[in-house]
């Protein structure tokens, strides 16, 4: 409890003594108060599109940029980047509702086994917690991300979720299953 409450205290005093932490708040809610006509909401709308004209399978996996340079969205020529800037908005546009589905009916079973682990193991509460965290911040489902599939970003995702998936199911693991 004391740490809960020590969190937003040091984000109060990082922000009250620092003019970038203050000025990247300014810049977030201007975002937030703008964000169809943010950068963040023309590649999101972008995404949409391209989801729209193939919602079964989407324009193929690491084709975001080219879908968008194809789809010629009125108002929307700058925002064709090479990924979605959200992991399930690439899912989406990338793989259509079939790969999408599959997606979060996997992040859906990580959840259910770090929630299960949390609650139906009084001694791994700590570590379920932990994992809820990892959970958050690696899949929080409105953050502008890096994308899933290239490169380094994908290599600390994909690894995060091995780790999730791993130390849950030795945390869940019984005597008889350790001894065999």
């Amino acid at each position: 409890l004391l740490l809960l409450a020590a969190v937003p205290v040091a984000f109060l005093l990082l922000y009250t003594l620092s003019s970038n932490v203050q000025a990247r708040v300014g810049a977030f809610w201007r975002d937030i108060d703008n964000f169809w006509a943010s950068p963040y909401g023309q590649i999101f709308r972008v995404a949409f599109g391209i989801w729209k004209r193939n919602p079964l399978t989407g324009s193929g996996m690491k084709n975001f940029q080219l879908a968008c340079e194809r789809a010629a969205l009125p108002g929307l020529h700058d925002a064709c980047y090479p990924h979605a800037h959200n992991i399930y908005l690439e899912w989406l546009s990338e793989s259509g509702l079939v790969g999408f589905t599959c997606f979060v009916i996997f992040v859906g079973l990580l959840a259910w086994r770090v929630l299960r682990l949390t609650w139906t193991h009084p001694g791994q509460r700590l570590t379920g917690t932990a994992l809820c965290g990892s959970l958050i911040v690696t899949l929080f489902p409105v953050a502008a991300t890096q994308s899933f599939f290239s490169n380094w970003p994908a290599m600390v995702v994909w690894t995060a979720l091995g780790v999730m998936a791993g130390v849950t199911r030795v945390a869940q693991q019984t005597a008889a299953d350790k001894a065999a």
